[in-house]
């Protein structure tokens, strides 16, 4: 068979055993099984601290996966783990955003950590997977529709993911908000994967997590949209209408408009 996620002439491609680490949100813990994995010794793209290669598990070789590599090889072990929990906290609040009947839906890509153990050397040992996002097209191009420092697109550009970080902080009882929202936008709904999460305190989530400081630079810039007011979410006031760092305001017990 040939394809990207199977081997090329031209792709080196081997077979290697594995253990993979994925987080049960639900359970609070961590689970693992071993596996053997195909990985593309060439990466298809790279960002600004990770190497991308195409990936496979022969256990669901129906699926493509997408390995991602520290570039300097020296990435601690944690900062995976990190990652991994982090993005499984956003899936788990995907799910309850969908749970309110929004009008898009969102959905974040499954993600884990995969351990090489025989690989000896200067090898990476380490890396995250995640299910590759399918239907990526001219039509329907990888965008990022905002950042973990207040950047956010255009009013009007897109709803669906400013309210859906707004969502995070309301449903998380302004303990937390997912930021650095980027992906996909398919007719069946929004895909997103590698988010960034601020907690109050900064503690955890990495080094990306600026704490109360990250979660105010996203009330300063965010204006509720359609989807917010859809999702009954209390109005932002932002710094362009405050002049401040922004707030929440509590809606109203009486309704007296």
């Amino acid at each position: 068979e040939s394809g990207k996620w199977l081997p090329l002439a031209d792709v080196v491609v081997f077979a290697e055993l594995g253990v993979l680490w994925r987080w049960s949100e639900r359970d609070a813990c961590w689970r693992h099984s071993v596996e053997l994995v195909l990985i593309d010794a060439r990466p298809f793209a790279a960002g600004q601290l990770r190497h991308a290669h195409f990936c496979r598990l022969l256990s669901d070789a129906s699926s493509g996966y997408v390995a991602k590599f520290a570039k300097n090889g020296a990435e601690p072990r944690r900062t995976y783990f990190e990652d991994v929990r982090m993005q499984s906290i956003a899936a788990d609040l995907a799910a309850r955003f969908n749970a309110r009947a929004p009008p898009k839906r969102v959905n974040v890509v499954a993600a884990a950590v995969l351990e090489l153990p025989l690989r000896t050397g200067d090898d990476a040992r380490v890396c995250g997977i995640e299910t590759a996002i399918d239907g990526v097209s001219v039509d329907a191009p990888f965008r990022k529709y905002n950042n973990n420092t207040g950047w956010q697109t255009e009013q009007g550009v897109r709803n669906t993911p400013q309210a859906f970080s707004h969502f995070t902080l309301e449903e998380s009882k302004k303990q937390l908000i997912v930021v650095d929202i980027q992906g996909v936008s398919l007719p069946d709904g929004d895909v997103y994967t590698d988010p960034q999460i601020h907690a109050v305190g900064g503690v955890g989530f990495g080094v990306g997590n600026h704490g109360q400081t990250g979660i105010d630079a996203f009330l300063a810039t965010h204006q509720c949209n359609a989807v917010c007011t859809h999702l009954e979410l209390p109005k932002v006031v932002g710094e362009n209408a405050t002049g401040g760092l922004g707030s929440t305001v509590p809606k109203p017990v009486i309704d007296i408009s």
